[in-house]
This record gives C-alpha cells, sequence and structure tokens, in this order.
C-alpha cells in the first residue's frame, strides 16, 4: 500500500521497488522482476479489456482494434519469452548499442529470466493465469467503478461501456508514464470515451472528475498514511532532536 505513493510518479517503479528494497531487506535483483511484471500486467490487462469490451460494445475503432492487438503482442514478449529478449538485446549491445537504458533493460530482463528459471512447466501456467486473472480483475473494477458513477449521475451507460473507459484510462496513464499520474490527458480520454457512448459533455467531465478522484488522490493519501508509518520512528527522534 506504501508503494503506490510513487504510482503516480514517472518511472514510478523504481520508487517501489527501492522501498521494497529498504523496508523489506529484498535484495534488488529480487525485486526488480515481480514489480516490472506488476506495471506490465496492468498494461496487458488493460489492454485485453479494451480490444475484448469494443468488440463486444460493438465500438467502431477499426485500425486502433488493430493497434491494440499489436500492442498486446508486445507486451507479451517480456513476459512469455523473457530468455529469448534478453539474449536478443545482449545481442545488440555487442554490436555496440551501449547506453544506459539498455544496461537497465537488461537487468529486468536478466531478472525476469531468473524469476521464471526457477519455476517448472505446470507452476508458470497456474502462476501467469493467476496474475492475469487480478490484472483483468482489478480493470474490471475500475468499470464498474465509472458504472455506478454513472448511474448515480443519471448516465445511461452499461458495464461494459464502463470496463472500456477505465482500461483506455488504464492504458493511456501507462503508456504516458512520464507525465505525472497521467494528468490532464487520462482524464481527456476518458471523457471522450464517455461521450463516444453518448453521455453528455457535463456528466462526462463529472463522471471523470469523481472517478479520479477517487483512484488518484485517495489511493494516494492511503498510501501516504502508509508510508508515514513506516518512518514513523525516524520522524519521532527527529522531532526529540528539535
Amino acid at each position: 500500500m506504501a508503494s503506490e505513493a510513487f504510482t503516480p510518479l514517472p518511472a514510478g517503479e523504481i520508487g517501489r521497488a527501492v522501498l521494497f528494497h529498504k523496508k523489506m531487506h529484498i535484495d534488488m535483483e529480487q525485486v526488480i522482476a515481480p514489480v516490472f511484471l506488476q506495471a506490465l500486467i496492468e498494461l496487458w490487462s488493460a489492454a485485453w479489456l479494451v480490444a475484448a469490451c469494443a468488440f463486444l460494445v460493438g465500438t467502431h475503432w477499426g485500425i486502433w482494434i488493430i493497434g491494440l492487438f499489436a500492442l498486446l503482442g508486445v507486451l507479451s514478449i517480456p513476459i512469455l519469452i523473457p530468455n529469448k529478449l534478453f539474449y536478443f538485446i545482449s545481442y545488440f549491445k555487442r554490436r555496440g548499442l551501449n547506453y544506459g537504458w539498455v544496461d537497465r533493460l537488461l537487468d529486468v530482463m536478466r531478472a525476469m529470466k531468473n524469476f521464471f528459471s526457477e519455476r517448472n512447466a505446470a507452476t508458470r501456467i497456474k502462476f501467469w493465469l493467476t496474475i492475469m486473472a487480478f490484472g483483468i480483475a482489478g480493470q474490471t473494477i475500475g468499470g464498474i467503478l465509472i458504472w455506478y458513477i454513472a448511474q448515480a449521475q443519471g448516465a445511461h451507460l452499461t458495464l461494459l461501456q464502463g470496463a472500456f473507459a477505465a482500461s483506455i484510462g488504464a492504458l493511456i496513464q501507462g503508456i504516458l508514464t512520464i507525465i505525472p499520474g497521467g494528468l490532464g490527458v487520462t482524464e481527456g480520454g476518458l471523457v471522450a470515451v464517455l461521450t463516444s457512448f453518448s453521455v453528455p459533455w457535463n456528466r462526462s467531465v463529472l463522471i471523470t472528475l469523481l472517478y479520479r478522484i477517487i483512484t488518484l488522490p485517495l489511493s494516494i493519501a492511503i498510501a501516504l498514511v502508509f508510508l508515514a508509518s513506516l518512518y514513523a520512528h525516524k520522524i519521532v527522534t527527529v522531532t526529540k532532536n528539535i
């Protein structure tokens, strides 16, 4: 919960990994893979739900659906074949691609490779199904929340449309991670999606603002409470010294 405070920050996963390393005394090599995988699964599940809901809702997104499936394919590469991706990146590094981000990516892929090499095939399949189910469940809860807010505002929105909107918001925020919390672009995307479902513009804005207040500032506030509790003893010590 405390690590959620880093979610809105650019490259917030790094802060999350450092917190796990410092407070749980886990080696960074053991932290990198789970933290990276959690962020990847959020994007993967959002992309999958957007594609599935677009098909079921019957939206005319055309080329965008093809782009989503392409995104799903790209996101699935480090999930399904981390070994091959590690050797693929290593090949280009040996050929002269010597950049800092390449080394960091190799560290992540090495950690992913080691993370999965410790599991047999049956365990890996069960593991994948479980974390993907959790990812999709999380996105679905966001959809239910948008649907409930819409119903309270008297807007006609189905559960599938709510799940589609929530997943679009998660995708925008995940892809544009350089923007803190996806502020501005996520809200704009959600309003555009809701209005495309014939929700009046003023209600679309209100639904979006209520949804974002619950999912961003409120979650950060709760996370900061947990984060403060981790450092409470240091705060007390500093106060006494003052």
